[in-house]
This record gives structure tokens, sequence and C-alpha cells, in this order.
């Protein structure tokens, strides 16, 4: 399966729905994601339309942004709801996965529509390049020191950098393959999910999403534009896009794993491939007497000139000691 990807932005569209329902029972365990951008990295915002029951609340504006290097836009900003913000982890599902609830939080809010709370309107798209947050680190990866991950790995309002895919706490998401060609068939398949009422669609340059009231509590299915990213061909395939793409494959997967965070990354730009190397921390908490141990990797993702993807794996750069319980 594949559950990742992202690209530059055009403007953000917003369907309301009449409400439907879908099977009220409740998910079972979680799975989440998160991803990291790319230095001097750029988002283009875009305008927002929306229609349907309710008021669409009013709050961020989607995020200003340049052209990429070679003329590719960089990943369209989501908007914000009544100024939503916060930290921690909207979660991620993999395919036939889960949902699970987001992180507390406290400071760095986030781009971003809805809420979690159903007695506020929804204004999708959930997640998209975060606005504010922690300044993306530039530097390689192995020069990461062990000061700044100390002083970042257990504070969740850290967890993903500015300019990078990021999703406000609370609201339970599923991401789930394969790629949607439409609207109408993101909304199909979120029929199989308990998101309860259907209150409403939107769509993003990367995405497809239909959002749910359960009980009070927003649910939120979505599924990668095929026309954005099919799993090998991302559009406007250059090295923005493909730091920005880097990040929601990330969130998807660790987006609602406490310690796991993006730091930045570094990359480079060729004539027929451009290079990101993202870094990222992983952490293993310990239990009365141990001491957390913090896991910083590195992965190399490579976009060539037609816009053909080559996601790399993590490998691990060095493993340091955290707080000691």
């Amino acid at each position: 399966m594949w559950l990742r990807r992202l690209a530059g932005g055009t403007g953000l569209l917003l369907v309301g729905l009449a409400c439907g329902s879908t099977s009220s029972s409740d998910p079972s365990g979680s799975t989440s994601g998160t991803a990291s951008g790319s230095g001097g990295g750029s988002t283009n915002g875009g305008s927002v339309t929306a229609t349907g029951t309710g008021t669409v609340g009013s709050g961020g504006t989607a995020s200003n942004g340049s052209t990429s290097a070679g003329g590719n836009v960089g990943a369209g900003g989501g908007t914000g709801v009544g100024g939503s913000a916060g930290n921690g982890n909207g979660g991620a599902a993999g395919e036939g996965g889960s949902t699970s609830s987001g992180g507390s939080g406290g400071g760095g809010g986030g781009t971003g529509g809805a809420p979690s709370d159903c007695s506020l309107p929804y204004s999708g798209p959930i997640g998209g390049p975060r606005t504010d947050g922690p300044a993306l680190i530039v530097t390689p990866c192995d020069q990461i020191s062990d000061e700044v991950i100390l002083g970042r790995y257990a504070d969740a309002s850290n967890k993903v950098p500015q300019g990078l895919y990021w999703e406000p706490p609370g609201i339970v998401s599923w991401w789930e393959s394969p790629c949607s060609d439409s609207p109408d068939e993101t909304l199909e398949r979120s029929m199989e999910r308990p998101l309860g009422d259907v209150e409403g669609q939107a769509s993003s340059d990367w995405s497809h999403e239909v959002s749910g009231c359960f009980e009070g509590s927003r649910r939120v299915y979505s599924n990668l534009r095929c026309d954005y990213y099919d799993g090998e061909m991302l559009a406007g395939g250059a090295f923005e896009s493909l730091a920005y793409l880097a990040s929601l494959l990330w969130w998807m997967d660790h987006g609602n794993l406490q310690g796991s965070q993006i730091l930045g990354y570094t990359g480079s730009i060729g004539d027929a491939t451009d290079q990101v190397i993202m870094c990222t921390i992983r952490t293993t908490f310990g239990d009365f007497g141990l001491c957390d141990q913090i896991t910083l990797e590195q992965a190399t993702h490579r976009v060539v000139v037609n816009g053909q993807v080559q996601l790399g794996e993590p490998s691990v750069v060095r493993t340091i000691e955290g707080t000691c319980h």
C-alpha cells in the first residue's frame, strides 16, 4: 500500500454536502504519519469557495506562495477556521487502517480547516503546509546537534516545521490508498468508515476528503488525488514539490506517534534529478528506571525530470539518550 504524496498548489475547493450517514461502530487501532519539508521551500496559496449547510467559519487564509525552481509551484496552503490552532498529531491510517485521535497540544498551530468539535462548522481541507511552528532545519542530518534534538523531541508542538504537511490535533483522520480520481469516488469509499453524519467534502491540490460527525466529534476520510501523486508520478515534480510530498507521506505513518518529528531537510537540484534528504527522529520512551532513546534518521528521495518519484527508506544516523525516568 501507499498512502503518501502531495504537491504544488492551485486553489482549494470546498463543497458542502447534504447530511448522510456511515457506519457508527467504533474504529480500533491506530496508525499515523508525519512529514518534513525543505530549506527555502515555498507554498502557494489559493482562493477558497464554499457552499453547503451551515456557515463556513472564517479564519486563517491560504498561505502565500512562490514558485519553485524551474517554474514549478510549491504545495498549496490549507485554510484555517476561526483561527483553529494547536499542536500534536492529527491521525492518519494505513490501507484498511483504523483511526487515531490527535495529540494534546499547547502552542504551535497549523494550517488546516475544521476544528475537532462538530459544534463549529467544517471548512476543509483539514491539513496543509504549516504556517507556524519551529523553523525548518536546513543542515545535513548528521550535523544536527544533540542539544537541538533533546530540546525538541518531547514537545508535540515541534512535530513538523513550517512549510511541511500538518494536521491540527483532535480530529480522527483516515488516509487510505489507492489514490482517488474524484470527490465522488472518495465519498463512496468513505462509507466503509464510521464517519457518522456526513457534513461536507473538500479538495486540495493533493487530496479529496470527506468530513463527518460521530457523537459530536469530527472525523475525516482522505485519499490522495491521482492527478497529484498516483504512487509513481508526482505533478509538478520538482524539489519543493518532492519535499512536501515526502512530508505528507511521513505524516500518514507518523502523525500520531509521540516522539516522532520532522526536523528539516537538505537537497539538491540537478539537470535531470532533484534530491531531498529528510531528517527525522523517532523515540522509544523509557519506563521507570530507564531513559528515553531518541533515534535520528535520514531518508533520501528523488524525482526525475518527468515527475517519476523514487522514495528512499530511512537509515539510522545515531541514537542518543533523552530523559531518564
